[in-house]
């Protein structure tokens, strides 16, 4: 068991509830990252004839979805 030190010994309430955090506190920390997947937009960087697709978070607002869109075109030999 937890052994704490207090100042004053008159408050047993807090102590009790320290004790009780450290029940419920995990015994090693999970340093692993939560998975999640925002939904994706396709965006089509080449042609109708010739299609080079690409995705983006459907998430994004405008206008960060434009400047994106057009940064994505402009530099599509790299993207792509």
């Amino acid at each position: 068991m937890a052994e704490f030190t207090h100042e004053s010994t008159e408050d047993h309430e807090e102590e009790d509830l320290q004790e009780e955090v450290l029940d419920f506190a995990p015994t090693t920390l999970d340093d692993s990252l939560p998975e999640v997947e925002d939904p994706l937009q396709e965006i089509n960087l080449g042609t109708e004839e010739d299609p080079i697709p690409t995705f983006i978070s459907a998430l994004l607002k405008e206008p960060l979805k434009s400047q994106l869109i057009a940064l994505l075109q402009e530099f599509r030999d790299c993207f792509a």
